[in-house]
């Protein structure tokens, strides 16, 4: 994990778009979530929290038999954007660009499990081969299907500015932790996806 020290230095070398997305992961990897009062209540009492902790879907993510609502996901007041309260949502970043933008990156965050006994219901992504595809879905329910490029696995803290471009072909970054070892996340799974042309 990188020191304050070593993060300023990184945000000193970085666009601030590209600042503001790597607080997102931080964040998603650390644990430093503002949890609403529901969702935390429901961790305490060792249950998932549903997914309308996330708040009101925006479309949804489709893989196998798992169908994921997607809910936007904003800066809360100490600055740090992070996954939906819950394991049953993603989130997709405000700062990016929107789901089917004609060009640019997309930014989503989910947890991989928010607690003991609650695995994020998008994990179906991180056993998806390269050359899969899955489905994203907007309010209007129409299917646009996507095909998984790349994959990265990486440690905490190590970013590439090519995963967070605004121009260019659009495609979705897809972002959750991996590599959890005595309590603590230690890497970052970066997804990358691109529109399959209907």
């Amino acid at each position: 994990m990188r020191t304050e020290g070593a993060d300023v230095s990184l945000g000193q070398r970085l666009p601030r778009l590209t600042r503001l997305t790597v607080a997102l992961v931080l964040a998603a990897c650390t644990g430093a979530v503002l949890w609403p009062s529901l969702a935390h209540a429901a961790v305490r009492m060792n249950q998932c929290p549903p997914a309308s902790a996330g708040g009101s879907p925006i479309g949804s993510l489709t893989i196998g038999d798992a169908v994921v609502p997607i809910v936007p996901v904003t800066y809360p007041a100490g600055g740090l954007l992070t996954p939906p309260p819950t394991n049953r949502a993603i989130g997709l970043s405000t700062r990016h660009k929107s789901l089917f933008a004609a060009q640019g990156t997309s930014v989503l965050t989910w947890h991989v499990r928010y607690g003991k006994g609650c695995p994020g219901t998008a994990n179906a992504l991180l056993a998806a081969p390269v050359g899969s595809t899955f489905q994203v879905a907007g309010r209007d329910g129409v299917p646009h299907i996507f095909r998984i490029d790349a994959r990265d696995v990486v440690p905490l803290g190590e970013y590439s500015k090519r995963w967070f471009v605004q121009s260019g072909p659009h495609r979705l970054a897809l972002f959750t932790c991996t590599d959890l070892r005595d309590g603590v996340f230690r890497k970052t799974v970066a997804i990358f996806a691109s529109p399959v042309a209907s």
